[in-house]
């Protein structure tokens, strides 16, 4: 006798297939996308000196929010 047919596991549809190897394609594609990150080079650097990429690394200063809010609640008590 089948195996199959001894543990009552049904055949697989078709889209139940699609998925599986939807699946292993999926994982093939991220395990290339991380080798891709870690094999290939950075981004290189200008070697101008330009001041716009320090301008990059560093964070943008906001405007503080003015606090009177917090004022009118201590007003109202």
């Amino acid at each position: 006798m089948n195996v199959e047919s001894e543990l009552n596991i049904p055949q697989e549809d078709w889209y139940e297939t699609f998925i599986r190897y939807g699946l292993y394609f999926g994982a093939v594609f991220q395990l290339l996308c991380l080798c891709a990150c870690v094999m290939l080079p950075g981004s290189k650097k200008n070697e101008d000196g330009n001041s716009n990429s320090n301008s990059q690394l560093t964070p943008q200063n906001t405007p503080k929010r003015p606090r009177g809010r917090k004022q009118d609640k201590k007003k109202r008590r």
